[in-house]
């Protein structure tokens, strides 16, 4: 800076403050040079420890004393107005945060080649760790991860790894809160980066709706689910959406509870996440954004990419009619996802959650996108589990079509059914599966899965429907109903009574008979997908028997199981 240079708080100016509108936003280290003589500078500075303290400056430098100021003023009203008029441009960094204090100390150099969206456009920054993006009154800039780096973590592990522009805040009166006016555009907005080695192979768990009703369901999920996980190998933790049942003032108490893993949890929007009372779905995700940042961006965690998507669309309607959603990837979703993409390697996995499952929205977008990279997707919504697999059409199965996975839920239908001896209930999901959760684990850009019953053993993956008795003579008209909780199209499931020969069972869809008889009344059985069906072997001599099943999964894991019954005289 010059010798000559003053830097002086706008207010000092007179007219400035009605040219730096906090409802707007400010210039951001814009130069208006005036007939040669005097340049003025507007600028103000963004701390990312707290987003809401930057002052607005002006800063005059005289090249030459004669310079009438009158007219510097008068031409730099013109100058900031045409400004006003247009979107800002956002500049910052990314950095190498060495000391983890979340702020860019005079040491600590740029990062080159890290992805920064708006939320549709995606840039790389250059070699200093500079990027430059369009935002308007309602932007969130945020940082696109990159392996071997780690964003800010809060101390309930959630991700901060954004900054919200919303100068004017989010609309007043709502039922619960959104954002909170940002004011003026930071001159920089600085996004750290912390090393953190990440190996090829790694473990993740995935969460489908949580959705507690109230605060006792909390207390449920933190002592079935939880606690076993306190300790987890998994890298991080993902959720599928409804991680609220439309209370959305449990946020906090939820990530207190959640937070207690331990390790980084990613989140998706849901259904029952949303604003109702908002005329539609530009403003549906505003206490959202207050707890958790945007609902899509994206990530790399070691050899994979992940893409958080929001496929939730309201329409209007308020809580009274159910909530006008449907399943829909937006324009602006799907121009993220391809922007995005463009700088993943094409052999590199993509992961793509969601939470409406992929047929039940406009998928031939993205699965077009998907088609040529090694990808599978997650989605929750329907509390049941579901492996599809989805051609580009929609239709399926096909041989080598995409793989979506419906994740279960962690409230399975809704926290409901009779409580067990510690109070928690027994929870069963419209497809009889129980509640749960599911460990991907990846290797490079191959991955497996397995799903976890709470509170079992991790051997625990299917349960048997056969009578404990059946009459000599009539063992062959005896069903034997085998329901594998995380099974496909692509499992194997054979069975054999005490030391026979395995026989195939067959894939048919039914319902669950245990699920029939506990199931809360006003809530659907599903058609399970993942039921296999047998009959015993004729003549079977009277006494005790034991009916062995085995599976044998999509990724070439084998579980079993078995269930006794006697066959009696008549």
């Amino acid at each position: 800076m010059s010798n000559d240079a003053r830097e002086i708080p706008s207010q000092q100016l007179g007219i400035l403050p009605a040219l730096i509108d906090p409802e707007r936003g400010s210039p951001t280290r814009h130069g208006y040079l005036i007939d040669n003589r005097s340049r003025v500078t507007l600028t103000s500075t963004y701390q990312p420890t707290n987003p809401q303290t930057h002052q607005p400056t002006a800063m005059i430098l005289p090249l030459n004393s004669f310079a009438p100021l009158a007219i510097h003023l008068l031409l730099l009203i013109a100058s900031v107005s045409t400004l006003q008029a247009a979107d800002q441009v956002a500049r910052g960094f990314v950095f190498h945060d060495s000391n983890a204090n979340g702020t860019r100390d005079a040491n600590e150099p740029g990062l080159a080649g890290v992805g920064v969206s708006n939320g549709r456009a995606v840039v790389k920054t250059d070699q200093a760790g500079r990027y430059e993006l369009p935002v308007g009154d309602d932007t969130i800039l945020f940082v696109i991860k990159p392996r071997g780096w780690i964003v800010s973590i809060d101390e309930n592990q959630v991700p901060r790894f954004y900054y919200i522009h919303k100068p004017a805040g989010s609309p007043e009166g709502l039922k619960y809160a959104g954002v909170a006016p940002t004011g003026p555009l930071p001159a920089s907005v600085d996004f750290p980066l912390v090393e953190h080695p990440e190996p090829d192979q790694f473990k993740i768990v995935v969460f489908g709706d949580p959705q507690p009703n109230d605060l006792g369901d909390i207390y449920h999920m933190a002592h079935d689910i939880v606690d076993e996980l306190v300790g987890t190998e998994a890298a991080f933790g993902l959720t599928l959406g409804d991680v609220m049942a439309d209370l959305l003032d449990l946020y906090p108490p939820y990530n207190e509870v959640m937070g207690q893993m331990r390790i980084p949890m990613f989140n998706t929007l849901g259904n029952h996440d949303i604003n109702f009372d908002v005329p539609g779905d530009q403003l549906s995700d505003e206490t959202w954004e207050r707890t958790f940042g945007p609902a899509t961006y994206s990530f790399d965690w070691g050899p994979v990419h992940f893409i958080v998507t929001d496929n939730v669309f309201y329409a209007g309607g308020g809580e009274e009619t159910g909530g006008g959603y449907r399943g829909e990837f937006t324009e602006q979703v799907l121009e993220f996802v391809a922007n995005d993409l463009k700088f993943v390697p094409p052999d590199r996995l993509v992961v793509v959650a969601m939470h409406i499952p992929l047929t039940s929205s406009n998928h031939g977008p993205l699965l077009a996108m998907l088609k040529d990279r090694p990808a599978v997707s997650l989605s929750g919504h329907t509390h049941d589990i579901q492996h599809q697999f989805v051609g580009e059409d929609g239709d399926g199965p096909h041989p080598d079509s995409h793989h979506h996975v419906i994740n279960g839920a962690v409230c399975g239908i809704h926290w409901l059914g009779n409580p067990d001896e510690y109070g928690i209930p027994h929870a069963m999901t419209h497809c009889g599966s129980p509640n749960g959760y599911t460990f991907i684990s990846f290797d490079g850009n191959t991955y497996k899965m397995r799903f976890k019953a709470p509170r079992r053993p991790a051997s625990d993956q299917m349960h048997i429907y056969a009578p404990s008795e059946v009459r000599v003579g009539e063992s062959a008209e005896t069903e034997v109903l085998v329901n594998v909780f995380f099974g496909s199209a692509r499992s194997k499931t054979e069975m054999r009574i005490d030391a026979g020969h395995w026989h195939e069972l067959k894939r048919e869809s039914r319902e669950d008979p245990y699920l029939a008889k506990v199931i809360t009344a006003g809530h659907p059985l599903s058609q399970v997908t993942h039921m296999w069906i047998g009959v015993l072997p004729a003549e079977l001599a009277p006494g005790g028997h034991t009916i062995h099943v085995r599976t044998t999964d999509m990724f070439g894991q084998t579980f079993t199981a078995a269930r006794v019954l006697r066959v009696v005289d008549k």
